[in-house]
């Protein structure tokens, strides 16, 4: 939730003004973040007026901790360009700060994350190894994985650490590559047929 600070010593000051402001800059600073790092888009999220600590329950029943994280954007202007009404320059200004707000926000993603996994015991270490499909298959052998309904896989998106506004691309499957593949979606689609016959019978 964003804030903004008013200052009580102004000679004019029409609360319903800055409550309008902040509604509207608001929506452009997510909109920018969004048009910045694209993956936020496919992260539902919903309002909250506290955030509260949240816990996930490893494999060995120990209960991990996610302490709720702040994050503050820089808004940078020209007072010379708000008194006239430069929208350009608030418009630039507006982008650079949904951009900062989408990186932070990713890292933070990212972080969390990479905690769950690392708790979880789903971290793969590449060592060094080329980025390709031995090691996306040995990312993807850790995590559950549903199917559409047509029985394709929803693999989840992958992001460099750097360059965290871009969804990499998984590379073209090799012949070499194509068993092992073929072989691990096997797996996953049994095993979540299991998972969607456990949720009906329940």
């Amino acid at each position: 939730m964003m804030k903004m600070a008013v200052d009580r010593k102004k000679l004019f000051h029409l609360r319903e003004y800055d409550e309008a402001f902040l509604k509207v800059f608001s929506r452009v600073i997510h909109l920018r973040a969004e048009e910045a790092c694209p993956l936020l888009k496919e992260i539902p999220t919903e309002p909250r007026p506290a955030i509260h600590t949240s816990q996930v329950t490893l494999p060995s029943g120990e209960a991990l901790t996610n302490e709720p994280f702040e994050m503050k954007v820089a808004f940078r202007f020209n007072l010379s360009d708000m008194v006239s009404g430069n929208i350009d320059a608030f418009t630039a200004s507006a982008e650079a700060s949904g951009r900062d707000h989408g990186e932070q926000t990713m890292r933070q993603l990212l972080k969390y994350s990479g905690t769950i996994s690392e708790a979880m015991g789903n971290a793969v270490a590449g060592n060094g190894r080329p980025f390709g499909w031995p090691v996306i298959l040995e990312v993807l052998e850790s995590i559950e994985i549903d199917f559409d309904d047509n029985g394709e896989p929803d693999l989840p998106s992958m992001i460099s650490d750097g360059d965290i506004s871009t969804v990499v691309p998984y590379p073209p499957l090799t012949d070499a590559d194509r068993p092992a593949y073929e072989a691990l979606m096997a797996r996953k689609r049994k095993e979540s047929d299991a998972r969607r016959r456990r949720r009906t019978l329940s």
